[in-house]
């Protein structure tokens, strides 16, 4: 708090945070899916992400959008993200190919409509 009365603070712009994403039913079940095929001995927990993502550019399309990252990364690693030598292990490169397979096969094959006759 600043206890000087000359002084003004405005916001110049700002986005209103995304809406929160259920933790529960069908697409918080194919998380859990992956999540289980790469990390076995992981737990998967909602959380508050506490920066913006592109994700954010979903939330008009889906109610579930899901801020993850499947990448085993040190506190230095986060620390990178999109500055100087930005970078995962290839191990944890690996686990997240696994954790991305995994998501896409555990996603159920859209069934067909019936086809119509005149």
């Amino acid at each position: 708090m600043i206890d000087d009365p000359t002084i003004t603070l405005r916001v110049v712009s700002g986005e209103d945070p995304s809406p929160v994403s259920p933790a529960e039913g069908p697409q918080w079940e194919l998380l859990r899916t992956a999540l289980a095929a790469s990390y076995p001995d992981a737990v998967l927990t909602p959380y508050v992400q506490l920066g913006a993502s592109d994700s954010r550019r979903y939330c008009a399309i889906s109610d579930h959008v899901y801020r993850f990252s499947p990448f085993d990364l040190t506190t230095a690693q986060r620390g990178s993200i999109h500055g100087i030598d930005e970078h995962v292990t290839v191990a944890a490169l690996g686990r997240g190919v696994a954790f991305t397979a995994a998501l896409l096969e555990a996603v159920p094959a859209p069934t067909a409509a019936p086809a119509s006759h005149p």
